[in-house]
């Protein structure tokens, strides 16, 4: 009961007020409304995803990037659980491209957006 009570929190702190001034940067937040995701774990929620060969994609594409520690797929819930090692931060900018090269490499004709960005403090 007291996990959950702590996830709504979280979770509705991070809508309400945005998350901790530690964690993120409102100022860097890009038009499309995604902010910069500083070390820890997130539950990227991914639209436009057709297959599992989708998700995958998105998978390896992110994982390049030095800053993800660990990047999995969750096609049946459209996300992906992605952790940002401690030090480092994965720009806004950085995933988004990152999107864009994973919907070349599927080559059919998909344009993934990000829906939504939830941090969660243990996957």
């Amino acid at each position: 009961m007291k996990k959950a009570i702590l996830v709504v929190f979280l979770a509705s702190s991070f809508f309400v007020s945005g998350p901790p001034s530690n964690a993120w940067s409102q100022d860097n937040a890009p038009k499309r409304g995604i902010v910069d995701l500083h070390g820890g774990n997130y539950e990227v929620k991914i639209g436009g995803l057709l297959c599992t060969a989708c998700t995958r994609a998105i998978v390896e594409e992110i994982s390049k990037n030095g800053a993800v520690q660990e990047a999995k797929a969750d096609f049946d819930n459209e996300q992906i659980l992605v952790t940002i090692k401690l030090d480092k931060t994965l720009t806004a900018s950085a995933l988004h491209k990152a999107l864009r090269r994973a919907a070349k490499r599927v080559d059919l004709g998909v344009k993934f957006e990000v829906k939504a960005v939830v941090y969660r403090p243990t996957l």
